[in-house]
């Protein structure tokens, strides 16, 4: 049918709700000072809606001297007069109306079954009302995730959920949050929390939902722990204990070991009891966390700032990597390839004369990721410079390496020239355009460093599908 030819339909089917001909239906809309009457026709009501169709029938709707009577308080009128106008009409006005009555007639076509409504509503809410769904974050929220067929407003919260967890996290109504979306939060390898400030606020939201606990953990019966040990049974495997430290470990998690499941706390304790040890289970993926990088997580970080600061000695246990929530040093980004570019001159631009930096890229095609460490400052000389302490590195899946200059070699240890990228020595270079070209390299037989990163023959030259450099520092020490 043509476009014209359905305005003039729906402008009649409109002419037959405001003469108020043949009328056969009377619905009673709200409750006490707030609620109208309506007049319909129950053809057209169950004709563009499965709701009314089975609404109307006789087992719902009673039959009053021909006149079919039907009640729902749980809907204002204003609501439901735009339901019924585009019910006749197929308009509704949403730019005539404030967020929250939309989001009331998107509630509304959910339970009147209008499908065709769903995507149209959220887009408007989203493209046009986005400032009031943020402003108002809370019950924006509660309402995406109490509709399952709101998709687009579930997407939406979630991505400010993503962005900034502390919107829940802190949120006055986060014991009241729906599990599923805490479940879908601690999932997430991108939410940028400390682990031990997740697994506390997890801790609050299973004694929120256990109100008669005491507040010491010792005085727990036997039956309590079971209790929230039951609230919290889907929770618990989501959380990274391995990036909690052992001092926080046995500060803050070992008190609840009992509401642990009995062979992740014995990994815990023997992870923690002996760090040297791989973890006798599969652990969940290391969260990005506080570390804006698309490539590398903040455990991954921490790892290099480790290597920064070579080895630790421990009273007990010999070396380890720092945890994430103890690495002493601020990773600033100065650059990245997928947002300012992938060649040398924009490296340079960037990079140059800031001090010491970090060089991170993941290479196409392969699950590695590469880089090095220059404690002194890039420059365009077309000159080597001397160091003892840099080095490069490869993180592949669990395996890590570091490659340290060799004993003799620290003259060579970094070149620097205009038109190349970061280049360590004669072993690891980026140069052309990192990402397009296959001219940056990484040898198999060691020159200036002292391991290869690239143990196969057949890998040498590569490109990028990200490049970051960062600035590395040490964290200012707050006062106590």
């Amino acid at each position: 049918m043509e476009p014209e030819f359905l305005n003039f339909m729906s402008r009649d089917f409109s002419r037959l709700l405001e003469r108020a001909d043949n009328f056969d239906v009377v619905v009673e809309i709200g409750v006490e000072s707030n609620k109208k009457i309506f007049s319909a026709h129950s053809v057209i009501l169950r004709a563009r809606s499965s709701y009314f169709d089975r609404a109307l029938s006789a087992d719902w709707a009673s039959v009053e001297k021909g006149m079919i009577k039907f009640k729902k308080d749980n809907i204002s009128p204003n609501v439901f007069s735009v339901i019924l106008n585009y019910l006749y009409g197929a308009t509704i006005p949403l730019d005539q109306q404030c967020a929250s009555l939309i989001l009331e007639i998107l509630i509304a076509a959910d339970e009147f079954s209008l499908d065709e409504l769903f995507d149209h509503i959220q887009k408007y809410l989203i493209d046009n009302k986005k400032a009031w769904l943020q402003q108002n974050f809370a019950y924006t929220r509660r309402i995406a995730f109490e509709h399952s067929s709101f998709s687009q407003l579930q997407t939406f919260c979630m991505d400010i959920i993503l962005k900034e967890p502390e919107k829940v996290f802190r949120s006055e109504d986060f014991a009241f949050l729906q599990e599923e979306i805490l479940l879908r939060l601690l999932e997430n390898e991108e939410l940028r929390m400390e682990e031990l400030d997740i697994w506390n606020l997890v801790i609050d939201w299973g004694r929120a939902h256990n109100p008669d606990l005491p507040d010491d953990v010792a005085e727990w019966s036997d039956e309590q722990s079971e209790a929230i040990k039951n609230t919290l049974t889907r929770a618990l495997p989501f959380i990274r204990y391995f990036e909690i430290s052992s001092e926080q470990f046995s500060e803050f998690v070992l008190p609840y070991q009992q509401i642990l499941p009995n062979h992740l706390a014995r990994s815990i304790l023997r992870y923690h009891l002996a760090p040297n040890q791989s973890p006798a289970m599969n652990i969940m993926p290391a969260r990005r966390g506080n570390i804006d990088s698309k490539i590398i997580s903040s455990k991954q970080a921490a790892l290099i700032a480790s290597w920064i600061d070579r080895n630790r000695e421990l009273p007990a246990f010999g070396w380890r990597p720092y945890f994430a929530s103890e690495n002493p040093y601020e990773f600033k980004l100065l650059m990245r390839g997928s947002q300012d570019g992938f060649t040398g001159q924009v490296f340079h631009t960037r990079c140059d004369n800031t001090g010491a930096t970090v060089t991170i890229a993941k290479v196409k095609d392969t699950h590695e990721i590469l880089g090095g460490y220059n404690p002194l400052n890039w420059l365009c000389d077309g000159k080597y410079q001397s160091t003892t302490d840099s080095f490069i590195l490869s993180l592949v899946d669990r395996n890590a390496v570091v490659s340290r200059v060799k004993n003799g070699n620290q003259d060579n240890a970094i070149y620097c020239c205009a038109t190349n990228g970061p280049r360590f020595g004669s072993d690891l270079s980026f140069e052309g355009d990192f990402k397009n070209q296959e001219s940056s390299y990484c040898v198999q037989t060691v020159n200036n460093y002292e391991l290869s990163l690239r143990p196969t023959a057949s890998l040498k030259n590569f490109s990028v599908d990200e490049f970051e450099v960062f600035h590395i520092a040490k964290k200012q020490q707050t006062a106590n």
